[in-house]
């Protein structure tokens, strides 16, 4: 009867059927950032990698005068914004600068209405 654990007494456990492997391909080769700059620089390269759908074919935008081209993640987060309600003013501050309004004030609309005389 021995109570110590040396090397002749464990014996190796069996590799459950969830851990890595030599070689696995989910292995994070580049791992967890260690400074905020690492974290910048990983996730520019993540936003400027081509998007893909769910079958991993990537993401073909038509342009407006029939062109074609593939879509970045950066550009499906984008699209993303334009689409929802509460972060719309999101792309717009970021394409022409942040609104300069108070707190609990509304930005200012100006509606301009254009007569043509010739048809009155």
């Amino acid at each position: 009867m021995t109570d110590s654990n040396t090397s002749e007494n464990s014996t190796e456990k069996p590799k459950r059927k969830g851990q890595f492997q030599k070689g696995d391909p989910r292995i994070n080769r580049n791992g967890r950032p260690k400074t905020a700059d690492e974290l910048r620089s990983l996730s520019v390269s993540i936003l400027h990698e081509i998007a893909v759908d769910g079958q991993g074919n990537p993401i073909i935008i038509m342009a407006a005068g029939g062109s074609q081209h593939k879509a970045t993640n950066m550009e499906m987060v984008m699209r993303r914004w334009l689409k929802d309600p509460k972060r719309d003013y999101l792309l717009i501050e970021r394409a022409f600068g942040k609104l300069d309004i108070g707190e609990g004030q509304q930005p200012p609309v100006t509606v301009v209405i254009g007569i043509d005389p010739t048809k009155i």
